[in-house]
């Protein structure tokens, strides 16, 4: 917190340390002694008054900036009383500043796009029965709108069901990661490498196996990769794209869940064998699109907070 001190306010203070030096130089012992002495005396007397005078200035300042911090202290506590006019359970208030207001990064804006295709897997029991197969590519940016570099892992999932791990034996039905691009740091397979590149038209990539990648299966519920040491820089921003394939029921649905807060989400979904609906957080912001008979698009221009979802379901066209 700095102090300005005006011209005038300035003028004002040298002119109280002349009189108060004069003064203490007159009432000196010293002065009477002849003008060498008087002159000394008012030199030291100037000091005198400067330091009394700077002291003062020092305890008012840090009054006040004690005062100031108790004040921003206690608005910020009942910010949302003061200007809703009723407060929220301070668990609220908690959850809200870990999940949104204390995370410097937040993703500008989320593009699904997803293609369903009908497709036949033989079971257990030696018998062939359909499934949809999804193949899905997601794309992001994630924004870093504080003054200093964020260390931010990127992280990225794919659903695995169990019920057709099970029901299919030989990881038949178990989803796969085709590739992950960060920046301009592509992991994929080396075998898939110039394909990838071709279908992501872009020709300046650094090329990185996918085995770089940490993952994680502990849980049964989702193939997990994630790339730990991606730094954001300050006031910058991160381009994470990601392509894989997932397979799921005939009729079945799909949740996908943000856990950075998220300006706009972009829904793209095309499919030859299947009827597609789509569900968001608020209906009043959606934009619906049909793109002809085998692709549906869409737009849901308001933010997403940490947490929230976006559901689509699908079902077989009645032919």
């Amino acid at each position: 917190m700095k102090k300005h001190v005006s011209g005038l306010a300035l003028q004002q203070h040298i002119l109280h340390a002349l009189l108060a030096a004069i003064a203490f130089g007159l009432m000196s012992e010293t002065a009477i002694k002849g003008v060498g002495h008087l002159s000394k005396s008012v030199g030291e007397a100037i000091l005198i008054a400067l330091l009394v005078i700077y002291l003062v200035e020092v305890q008012s300042h840090k009054r006040l900036e004690e005062s100031a911090i108790q004040m921003i202290k206690k608005v910020g506590k009942n910010i949302f009383g003061l200007v809703y006019g009723h407060e929220l359970p301070s668990r609220f208030v908690e959850a809200l500043e870990k999940t949104m207001l204390e995370q410097p990064v937040y993703r500008e804006s989320m593009h699904l796009a997803v293609e369903l295709t009908s497709t036949e897997l033989t079971n257990s029991a030696g018998v062939n029965e359909k499934l949809c197969k999804m193949h899905c590519t997601f794309s992001f940016t994630l924004m870093n709108c504080s003054d200093a570099p964020a260390k931010q892992p990127i992280q990225v999932a794919l659903e695995r069901d169990k019920w057709l791990a099970e029901l299919y034996p030989d990881n038949a039905s178990e989803p796969f990661l085709e590739y992950l691009r960060i920046n301009n740091d592509l992991y994929v397979r080396p075998e898939d490498a110039e394909k990838v590149k071709r279908q992501l038209t872009a020709v300046d990539l650094k090329i990185k196996p996918l085995t770089d990648l940490g993952t994680d299966k502990s849980d049964g519920n989702e193939l997990v990769f994630c790339q730990p040491d991606t730094i954001i820089p300050a006031k910058g921003s991160v381009q994470v794209k990601f392509g894989g394939v997932m397979y799921k029921r005939y009729s079945d649905n799909e949740v996908w869940s943000t856990f950075f807060p998220t300006l706009a989400v972009f829904l793209t979904v095309t499919s030859v064998d299947f009827e597609v609906e789509a569900r968001f957080p608020t209906s009043g912001e959606v934009l619906s699109t049909n793109l002809g008979d085998t692709t549906s698009r869409w737009e849901y221009d308001a933010p997403l907070m940490s947490g929230q979802s976006v559901i689509y379901w699908w079902r077989p066209k009645k032919r």
